[in-house]
């Protein structure tokens, strides 16, 4: 009876004296920008078309012209237009730039500066953190 008794103190001390062996959490850095990255050898660039996969995306800015963006479910579907060139064409806000390896972009569409459609294996897009 007595072994009873002492059994869940001494449940309740190993408990408690393996709390500060626990790993850390991971830290949220909190909403902000992550950069849209192109890579293409194309020098006519004129749009892609891309979607953002890995979690939200509350809001789309770019410095070139023209720029569209749609929720579907989880995906965001982008358009970018303009005389691009390779490197950042946008930015995404998200909640957590923390999560910003789990954001990934696949370029559905391009297209020359002359509107001729180009092959969107040609070009790339990448999720960066600033």
């Amino acid at each position: 009876m007595k072994l009873l008794r002492t059994l869940p103190a001494g449940l309740a001390i190993v408990a408690l004296s393996t709390c500060g062996d626990s790993p850390p959490t991971q830290q949220n850095d909190g909403p902000g920008w992550l950069d849209v990255v192109l890579t293409t050898q194309e020098s006519d660039a004129g749009g892609v078309l891309f979607t953002i996969r890995g979690g939200d995306v509350d809001s789309v800015r770019s410095s070139f012209p023209d720029v569209f963006d749609k929720r579907v479910g989880p995906l965001t579907k982008v358009v970018v237009a303009g005389n691009l060139t390779a490197g950042v064409i946008a930015e995404i806000f998200v909640p957590d730039v923390g999560t910003a390896a789990s954001y990934s972009a696949t370029v559905d569409q391009a297209a020359a500066r002359t509107l001729e459609q180009r092959d969107p294996a040609d070009y790339d897009v990448t999720i960066e953190r600033q």
